[in-house]
């Protein structure tokens, strides 16, 4: 999903940018790091989306129960 890889582009960036300047991190290759960084990101992201689906799933099996 293109929306997702961008967000987590962008968060990554910032992520590795305020752990940088904060020197709570000191980084050789920040490509490397942000690709990292982006990994993580990008697998807790889908990890996030399964759980919805599941929820959205859930929610229809039992919509009749609910009302």
């Amino acid at each position: 999903m293109p929306r997702r890889d961008e967000i987590a582009d962008r968060v990554a960036a910032a992520v590795l940018k305020r752990l940088t300047h904060k020197k709570y991190v000191e980084v050789k290759d920040e490509a490397g790091a942000r690709a990292a960084v982006r990994k993580v990101l990008v697998e807790n992201l889908q990890a996030e989306e399964r759980l919805d689906a599941d929820a959205r799933q859930l929610l229809l099996d039992h919509a009749k129960q609910i009302r």
